[in-house]
C-alpha cells in the first residue's frame, strides 16, 4: 500500500474519490510494463497530489487483478483519471 504522508492526521475514510485501474497488476501486463506503469502513477503522484491519497491492491474473488486510488481531493482524482488509461490489457 502506498500513501502519502501529511501533516494532518488523515484516514483512508477521507479518501471518497476512487479510481479503478483494471489490469495493473505485474501477472496481467508483465513485469516491464508493470513497473513503468505503476512507477508513472506514483511519479504523478508525488507531483501533483497535497491532499491525502492511497493506493491498494484491486481483487476479484481473492485473484490481484489491478489497483484502486482513492483520493481525499475530487480536482486530485479527476486529474489523476484523465493522465492515464483506467484498464490496461490483456482484456478477457
Amino acid at each position: 500500500m502506498i500513501s502519502r504522508p501529511c501533516t494532518v492526521k488523515k484516514t483512508p475514510a477521507s479518501a471518497n474519490f476512487i479510481v479503478e485501474c483494471k489490469g495493473l497488476a505485474r501477472e496481467e501486463i508483465g513485469d516491464d510494463c508493470f513497473e513503468y506503469e505503476l512507477w508513472a502513477r506514483r511519479h504523478w503522484l508525488a507531483e501533483n497530489c497535497r491532499e491525502f491519497y492511497e493506493v491498494t491492491a484491486l481483487r476479484d474473488r481473492g485473484r490481484l487483478v489491478g489497483r484502486k486510488f482513492s483520493f481525499e481531493c475530487a480536482t486530485e482524482a479527476t486529474g489523476f483519471k484523465l493522465s492515464f488509461a483506467t484498464r490496461l490489457g490483456p482484456f478477457r
